[in-house]
């Protein structure tokens, strides 16, 4: 595990919420996400690491192994999931991190309404990385549930269900990715 990382995507994002932090790209039609060399670093390797963890989800997926995959998705990526981890670390069992994570959500969706926008084109570039990151962690959330649910062997329904939910994932990177660069000098 990589301790300290999420301190690091935080900080990128409280940054960027306090509107400083983005800058029109030179060609591409990119957003540079101009970061604080002490953030740029953790947050590059929060996403070196969402990258792998959605290689693992997608070899347990063909493996037939929906259960794994909603582990990496729900502990790995959903939101708050450094605590996830260090939860597990200590000993909680799966499941019981899986009920501190629905209730964790239930409460913050109630005390932060930005956790339900679906459309970040009509707000500034802060608040649409904000939006794209959140965006991104609520579909990992949904994909962990699609796949914890599935049945065992899953079927062709449940196929389709975690495929459809997994494709959320990407097209969440996909348009960060389209919409945003971090400078790496």
């Amino acid at each position: 595990m990589r301790a300290g990382l999420g301190k690091g995507l935080l900080l990128a994002l409280l940054v960027l919420a306090g509107g400083a932090g983005t800058a029109p790209a030179a060609g591409g039609g990119r957003e540079n996400l101009n970061l604080p060399d002490a953030v740029r670093g953790q947050f590059l390797a929060d996403m070196r690491a969402h990258l792998g963890n959605l290689d693992d989800i997608v070899a347990a997926v063909a493996a037939g192994d929906f259960r794994r995959a909603a582990k990496v998705a729900a502990f790995h990526m959903d939101f708050g999931h450094k605590t996830w981890e260090s939860l597990l670390a200590r000993g909680m069992s799966e499941e019981d991190v899986l009920t501190v994570r629905r209730r964790f959500m239930e409460k913050a969706i109630a005390r932060d309404p930005d956790l339900n926008v679906t459309d970040p084109g009509d707000v500034d570039a802060a608040k649409r990385f904000r939006v794209l990151a959140i965006r991104f962690h609520a579909a990992a959330g949904r994909f962990a549930e699609a796949a914890w649910f599935a049945y065992d062997p899953p079927s062709l329904d449940d196929h389709r269900r975690v495929l459809e939910r997994l494709q959320e994932i990407t097209a969440v990177c996909r348009e960060c990715h389209a919409t945003f660069r971090v400078r790496d000098d």
